[in-house]
């Protein structure tokens, strides 16, 4: 949990201070590497650049973790005859056949910061 977060923002300055925060963190405690060229602010206000930046960056990070999950988690579940959510590889493939496997979904906010990055997606070029 990061510190000097506000938790329930209410102004564009507490979205920006909460944007930069996270890039601050990604940039000096997990990846080592300066960020200064994404910054809240852009981001708050739905520079298409910087977001894209910042999405490239979370899923790289991503992929590492999962990579690396995957490697951990794989001999262990191989020996115990187990699927990826801890359930036999028969039950896991009786609920694929039966249509019971659950995708995620993500609920996203429809309004609030970022709309401008939104607008300019659905207009036509």
């Amino acid at each position: 949990r990061l510190k000097g977060i506000v938790r329930k923002p209410s102004h564009v300055k507490d979205y920006e201070h909460n944007a930069q925060g996270v890039i601050d963190a990604l940039g000096t405690s997990i990846l080592n590497m300066d960020l200064s060229h994404i910054s809240g602010t852009s981001i708050v206000k739905g520079d298409a650049h910087a977001i894209m930046n910042l999405v490239d960056i979370f899923v790289g990070i991503s992929e590492v973790w999962l990579k690396r999950r995957f490697q951990n988690d794989a001999l262990g579940r191989t020996r115990l005859g187990l699927g990826s959510k801890g359930k036999t590889r028969m039950a896991a493939k009786k609920e694929k056949k039966a249509g019971k496997a659950q995708v995620p979904k993500l609920d996203l906010p429809k309004d609030g910061p970022g709309d401008e990055a939104e607008e300019a997606r659905s207009k036509p070029r």
